[in-house]
């Protein structure tokens, strides 16, 4: 069963990335995330990380390293069937998991914003009614989603609408097994910091 991960970034959460990683942060991590410009990102990119790790170790998949190909990262040691998806948007993150094949998953916040890319979103023929936020970002996850699991055949969506600290979000998981995608499993960390112990 694909289990989709959710958290807000804390607001008090003080710079790991200047004060030193936890201990179970991989050396390959540290030097990607502190590679990163942008202090938003670089939070993003890594509590996202700590979600990820965070929810490996709650399903048991014991994980010694990373790597990173065309883009992509992936559990390199010990191998293993497990494949694993980020992503982040404003102040949410999101990890999921597959322990039986590929996934992706995507989240946007939902804004007006949106209506720019409609005409990519929207196919011809369809009906103008689903023009609206909500919806276009649903389409939006589902590509996203899809370009991130590299689907080479029929792709299975399965959305969920979170409430964030800063809004609310799309988050869409993908997957080239029906019932993968429509088993995935939305679990929410409600407080994303007391984890960094635990991984």
């Amino acid at each position: 069963m694909i289990c989709v991960y959710y958290a807000d970034i804390p607001d008090k959460a003080r710079d790991y990335t200047a004060d030193g990683f936890p201990p179970a942060f991989p050396d390959v991590w540290r030097e990607y995330v502190r590679s990163i410009k942008d202090d938003n990102r670089r939070r993003q990119s890594f509590f996202v990380r700590v979600l990820l790790l965070y929810a490996l170790k709650k399903s048991g998949v014991k994980v010694a390293a990373f790597s990173e190909k065309d883009g992509r990262w992936n559990i390199s040691s010990p191998l293993s069937p497990v494949d694993f998806s980020l992503s982040h948007s404003g102040n949410t993150v999101v990890a999921a998991i597959n322990p039986n094949g590929k996934t992706g998953v995507d989240a946007e916040r939902v804004s007006d914003k949106i209506f720019g890319a409609e005409r990519f979103l929207i196919k011809d023929g369809e009906t103008a009614e689903k023009s609206d936020a909500e919806t276009l970002t649903r389409l939006w996850t589902e590509q996203e989603s899809r370009y991130k699991l590299r689907a080479s055949g029929e792709t299975f969506y399965k959305s969920k609408k979170i409430s964030g600290a800063d809004g609310e979000y799309i988050v869409t998981v993908a997957a080239e097994d029906e019932s993968a995608a429509d088993g995935a499993e939305f679990v929410c960390i409600k407080d994303l910091e007391k984890c960094i112990p635990y991984i």
